[in-house]
């Protein structure tokens, strides 16, 4: 559904006595009919100020399915970036196409603005007007990394303002970008700044002209995490309860497996799992029903129970099996281990995998694109298990797993056990 605020007047996309904010300017407000009813809907600018660079850290590669031109890396501030995906999630359930509101640009170093800048005062002749369209170095949002450029399906122009404001993607950002914490920029129907209501952003760097920034899309894909002081993870029996607690809880929510996937009330539960779990959210039409997401659920899982660094999310679950595995071989300290079915006895917490739709998946051969799943042990009885999992029927739910007379899995298609902690054999 579009939400909207009807408290607007009917106008064009600027309304009459409305001044550009430019860079010190009045803030102005843009007008547009709603994309369905023809409603006006409004949004007021919120500039970001002041403008100061983000630390390293700070700064998350966009995935190439968000990219205008994916042959192009980009960056955006981490905020920013998960703002923007459920901006997308939102959009796409509200029609508008995948390949719009893709990002033409993010994060900006002061030496790319300067390029930018050289090549407004060669169009505009003078600094004056190339203000109105370009920041000096030093002065653009984009510098932040929380300023983004949508496509919008035609021209981000200047002599093309007319034809953007007249898209559906541009309309569906007026009436609905604020929810998400992203404002306009008046005369740049393409541009929106992610500066919501008590924002503080942590980096207190100034961006100027003199800041040594390179001018290329640093290639890290991993920020940096020296700087960020991190809150120590759990001992591998809190872990364990942690994630039982946690699978029991979304059981709970889901109705015991009563309400689907596809029904709305779950759409931003699921939006959830992929972003928090993966950090990112599949591009495909009606992705939360087409897109199997059973491992961005346990990825949630590990996250909310305090797994830190030591799990490998994924939205595959072969590749932490695999991870798991390569732990036990290499016999290092990391806490999640995978071990053959007749090996260990699976306990409260801990995850039973098994292969799934014929790939034939097992210890031996487990690789990354095998299909797979796993599940979390909530409960151990004599001669069987329960464990809980996403995407089970469509939902999250339980399925008992039978065991023999020692605790060993014996139910066929089950072949391994990644053991939170030291086993107890």
């Amino acid at each position: 559904m579009y939400l909207y605020n009807r408290k607007v007047r009917e106008s064009a996309s600027i309304p009459s006595g409305s001044r550009e904010s430019g860079f010190g300017g009045l803030a102005a407000t843009v007008v547009a009919p709603h994309p369905r009813t023809g409603e006006p809907c409004r949004a007021d600018e919120r500039r970001i100020r002041p403008i100061t660079e983000p630390a390293p850290h700070e700064l998350v590669n966009i995935a190439p399915r968000y990219l205008a031109d994916p042959s192009r890396p980009k960056q955006l501030h981490r905020a920013a970036y998960e703002a923007y995906l459920r901006m997308k999630v939102a959009a796409e359930a509200d029609g508008i196409p995948a390949n719009l509101l893709t990002i033409t640009s993010g994060y900006r170093s002061v030496a790319h603005q300067q390029r930018l800048w050289a090549e407004a005062l060669r169009k505009y002749g003078s600094p004056q007007a190339a203000r109105r369209w370009v920041a000096p170095p030093g002065g653009s949002p984009h510098h932040t990394g929380r300023a983004i450029d949508l496509w919008l399906g035609t021209r981000n122009s200047s002599d093309n303002i007319a034809a953007l404001r007249a898209t559906l993607p541009y309309k569906w950002l007026v009436c609905n970008a604020s929810r998400f914490g992203f404002f306009p920029y008046a005369h740049e129907p393409w541009h929106w700044e992610f500066n919501p209501e008590g924002f503080v952003a942590p980096s207190t760097r100034p961006a100027t002209a003199r800041t040594p920034t390179p001018s290329r899309v640093p290639r890290p894909s991993v920020p940096s995490t020296q700087a960020v002081p991190r809150a120590a993870a759990p001992g591998a029996r809190a872990l364990r309860e942690n994630l039982r607690r946690l699978a029991l809880q979304e059981g709970q929510r889901w109705g015991q497996g009563q309400l689907k996937e596809h029904d709305p009330r779950m759409r931003p539960v699921l939006q959830d799992y992929w972003l928090t779990g993966v950090k990112w959210i599949p591009s495909t039409p009606r992705w939360w029903s087409q897109v199997p997401w059973s491992a961005a659920f346990i990825s949630w899982l590990m996250r909310k129970a305090g797994a830190g660094n030591a799990f490998k999310y994924s939205s595959a679950h072969a590749t932490y099996i695999k991870a798991a595995k390569d732990n036990r071989l290499a016999n290092n300290e990391n806490p999640f281990k995978a071990y053959r079915i007749n090996e260990l006895r699976p306990e409260v917490g801990d995850l039973v995998c098994k292969s799934r739709a014929g790939s034939g998946a097992n210890y031996e051969n487990i690789r990354r694109g095998l299909a797979t799943h796993c599940d979390v042990v909530v409960e151990v009885q004599p001669g069987r298990l329960s464990t809980i999992g996403g995407n089970v029927d469509n939902s999250v739910s339980s399925t008992p797993v039978r065991t023999d007379a020692n605790g060993y899995i014996n139910q066929p298609g089950y072949f391994a056990v990644i053991k939170v902690g030291e086993p107890s054999r």
